[in-house]
């Protein structure tokens, strides 16, 4: 294009001629531009469809007939593949002979409709002449890709394509759907941190790794990993892969967060079933006496013996713990992490108390991992969890785990030496004594981490919310439904009217309703409120699947709307939005989590609240924390880009 623009400026400097010949020259290197460019995308296309269908160069070389090593090429763009020529054909043949997907049979897979953004129930076409035509246009979406991998799906999706791994072979080997697998490659989904999966993906390529040298060398190259492929052993490749897939852009807290809350929302007390003590005591060896236990392994057998003792006490103890390095000896093993968890719920069932303290000199991902990881005893009760004030970096690393009456562990040593230093497990009280003044010296320059409500105290968290509300500030606010407070006092009622509920829960609702109106119209009146709310379609309102924004300690089995009073509900929140500057709403496509609330103040407080059953609750007043849920929100709403709420209405057929 450029070489047509220089030749009509150089017209009058030119005969006739040399015109026609600059001008032929021009369309042909622009011809050869848009069929290169055609090429590059029509490949970039190739490689994103059969990732999508779960389908590796191996394979498609043995269905199709075609040389690997040129399929290859065509996937990385070194080499174009003809849009008419038979290898396009073979391929799309190959390409839906080998895709079956045992939960669609006869259907498009999921993941290939995903990527070409079809309609879910286009089912009638066939996938060979879907990917035919697809791969034939030449326009397609680029992926801007870093030169070097720094997220999860990132790591993952590189790692994968260079190992020749599909989706299947790590969706069987570490238990989840390989739907999952695409979504996690294709960067739709992030690992919550208390799944597992990054434990178990680490694993993978460990294994893959130790079968063959050629494949470690190769995983070592991608992560970047120091140290001989040869002497590298298994458990120093997996925390070196764990580390790499964890560490990932830490300038937002954003994703840190997500895996928090998503643990607080998952949680449930059925979910985990202990391990019970009889089975854990041949580990645990006796509790009297010192003695010295070296590196992970030792620190995980002294970890046992500590816990299990304790746990077995009928009186009520305190645990003391801190440990600022890293956790990787936590989740190395997972039989070991499952004996950790157990005791610790055996610990806390039995009415054992905990003191723990948070380092935050670590960074802001790794803080969040540990909090989430601990999330499921957290709402269990019995902790209190608390963090360093200072975030200066320290060359060493210091555990202590006490119980004053019984034992306690202790190490002290260079960061970077932990699987190699000592572990003492001491019951000496004078020792116990120095240990315990330590710690407590240490909790005296530390502040409370978070507030937290179980099912069997969240009545206490009331006042908490009302003090929250009463100080001036500004108000973002995440909800899984309408807020109560922004509802007409008439519909309430007429609501409760036809729900046969008893007269004293009526009045218990009356009066939170009142108690929220006011505190809301108070902030409207004196600082800025923003709700953040995904508003459903009508038929699933109709299914009466929309409930109030009324709390389960006053209601446990939740009020539907019906459309008509949903409806009513958003006509009023119209008319509050309409004559009150400092209220807004806005509407999400979708909720990240259909049972948390999040009431925020930037910089101040933040109110995590658990809607279903088990209820729960937080109570932040950290920096960092309240910091990590700001950029959370803030990334919330750059993602919906303030959409027009009652545009979305009428997509909504209401």
């Amino acid at each position: 294009m450029l070489t047509i623009i220089i030749a009509f400026k150089s017209l009058k400097k030119t005969n006739c001629q040399e015109f026609g010949i600059a001008i032929i020259l021009a369309i042909f290197i622009f011809i050869s531009y848009v069929v290169i460019i055609g090429f590059i995308m029509q490949n970039t296309r190739l490689n994103e469809a059969l990732r999508a269908l779960d389908i590796t160069t191996a394979s498609l070389s043995r269905e199709s007939g075609i040389n690997p090593a040129l399929i290859s090429r065509y996937r990385s763009g070194e080499r174009p593949l003809p849009a008419n020529g038979k290898h396009l054909q073979a391929i799309c043949t190959a390409a839906a002979r080998l895709s079956s997907v045992s939960d669609r049979p006869g259907k498009l897979p999921a993941a290939f409709i995903e990527l070409l953004s079809l309609e879910v129930d286009d089912t009638d076409i066939k996938l060979e002449d879907v990917l035919y035509s697809w791969l034939k246009q030449s326009k397609t979406p680029q992926r801007k890709k870093s030169a070097r991998p720094v997220s999860f799906n990132e790591k993952l999706d590189v790692l994968m394509n260079t190992l020749e791994v599909s989706n299947s072979q790590l969706a069987r080997s570490i238990n989840i759907d390989s739907s999952a697998i695409s979504r996690y490659r294709r960067g739709r989904r992030l690992p919550i941190t208390s799944s597992g999966i990054i434990e178990n993906v680490s694993r993978f390529f460990c294994d893959l790794g130790m079968k063959r040298t050629h494949q470690r060398i190769r995983i070592m190259e991608l992560a970047n990993l120091d140290g001989g492929a040869e002497t590298l052993g298994a458990e120093s490749l997996y925390k070196n892969l764990y580390n790499w897939f964890s560490e990932t852009d830490n300038t937002d807290t954003s994703g840190g967060m997500a895996g928090f809350l998503s643990s607080v929302g998952n949680f449930q007390y059925s979910g985990f079933t202990p391990i019970p003590l009889e089975q854990i005591a041949p580990l645990a060896a006796a509790p009297e006496g010192r003695e010295s236990y070296w590196g992970t392994e030792g620190l995980q057998k002294a970890v046992i013996r500590f816990l299990y003792h304790v746990a077995i006490q009928e009186k009520p103890q305190t645990l003391y713990l801190h440990s600022d390095q890293s956790m990787a000896w936590m989740i190395v093993d997972p039989k070991f992490t499952a004996i950790w968890a157990s005791l610790m719920v055996h610990t806390l069932t039995r009415g054992h108390t905990i003191i723990i303290i948070h380092a935050i000199n670590r960074d802001d991902k790794e803080l969040m991992a540990a909090i989430a990881r601990w999330v499921p005893l957290y709402l269990i009760g019995g902790i209190k969890p608390y963090y360093f004030r200072s975030i200066e970096q320290s060359r060493y690393r210091n555990t202590m785990f006490i119980c004053k009456e019984f034992s306690c562990i202790s190490s002290s040593c260079l960061a970077g030496m932990e699987d190699k230093t000592e572990y003492l497990y001491d019951t000496d009280s004078r020792r116990l004594s120095v240990i315990q003044e330590q710690f407590e010296r240490l909790l005296a320059s530390c502040n409370s981490l978070s507030t937290i409500f179980t099912a069997k105290n969240i009545q206490s968290f009331i006042p908490y919310e009302s003090a929250f509300w009463l100080e001036e500030s500004s108000i973002t606010a995440l909800l899984p439904s309408l807020s109560l407070a922004t509802m007409p006092e008439s519909l309430l009622q007429s609501m409760l009217d036809r729900s046969g509920l008893p007269k004293e829960t009526k009045q218990k609702i009356l009066d939170y309703y009142s108690k929220n109106e006011k505190w809301t119209l108070r902030q409207i009146a004196s600082g800025k409120l923003e709700e953040l709310i995904a508003i459903p379609d009508n038929k699933t309102i109709a299914c009466g699947k929309v409930f109030t924004d009324i709390p389960l300690w006053i209601l446990p089995n939740p009020l539907a709307y019906t459309t008509e009073e949903y409806q009513n509900h958003l006509a009023h929140i119209h008319r509050l939005e309409s004559h009150n500057a400092n209220y807004r709403l806005w509407p999400l496509s979708a909720n990240p989590f259909q049972n948390i609330k999040i009431l925020h103040k930037k910089n101040i407080q933040t109110l995590i609240i658990k809607t279903d059953t088990p209820s729960g609750a937080f109570f932040f007043e950290n920096p960092y924390m309240c910091g990590g849920f700001d950029n959370f929100l803030t990334a919330l709403k750059a993602k919906e880009n303030g959409a027009d709420l009652y545009g979305l209405f009428a997509k909504k057929d209401f």
